[in-house]
């Protein structure tokens, strides 16, 4: 099995979207949250060790957007759950170097006693053309998934799976499934900054 390495494909990812994803402009838009985080690139020799990420959360989901998203999942219908996914609104960006970035489509923001935070944002995932030739073939794996968690100081830790599934059953939430042959990129010095 090849496990293919992924900061620079992070970067790459970011720097194809950018050039098809049109957002608003940031002065229009007042994020609830915003995360910045350093993607480390474990295969350095590829491309840049790491690259600053920035992520912001426009709004949180609804119960009854993920209950809705939910549904599909519950009989492992992802073709379904990713048509669903980009027909909701665009809620939040994933973008690196001041790019246009990605958008992400679910965003689940889980709050501990303790005062940390578990947050959860999804994104369909472009299926690009090399992909068809790959084994496995990876558009089995429709979404990008970014999980991170966060202290009460605002400061952690966190993954991004560049090509997972999702399971989920309405009123019981939606959780990722990783691919296993991505290797998922860290991410570092998460901060939230609002």
């Amino acid at each position: 099995m090849n496990v293919i390495s992924t900061a620079s494909a992070v970067t790459a990812s970011l720097l194809v979207a950018a050039v098809f994803v049109s957002t608003t402009p940031a002065a229009a838009r007042k994020p609830v949250a915003r995360y910045t985080a350093n993607a480390l690139n474990i295969a350095s020799d590829i491309g840049p060790p790491a690259t600053l990420i920035e992520i912001e959360v426009d709004r949180w989901s609804t119960s009854d957007e993920e209950n809705q998203l939910a549904a599909p999942l519950a009989t492992n219908r992802q073709s379904d759950a990713v048509a669903l996914l980009t027909r909701l609104p665009r809620i939040g960006i994933i973008r690196a170097l001041d790019l246009a970035g990605e958008p992400i489509y679910y965003a689940r923001r889980t709050a501990r006693p303790d005062k940390s935070e578990h947050v959860m944002l999804v994104a369909s995932r472009p299926l690009r053309a090399f992909e068809a030739s790959m084994k496995p073939n990876m558009s089995a794996f429709p979404f990008s998934v970014i999980e991170l968690d966060v202290d009460a100081s605002g400061k952690g830790t966190g993954k991004l799976e560049l090509a997972a599934t999702l399971s989920g059953a309405p009123e019981r939430g939606i959780t990722a499934v990783p691919d296993h042959i991505i290797l998922p990129v860290r991410l570092t010095k998460v901060e939230r900054k609002k």
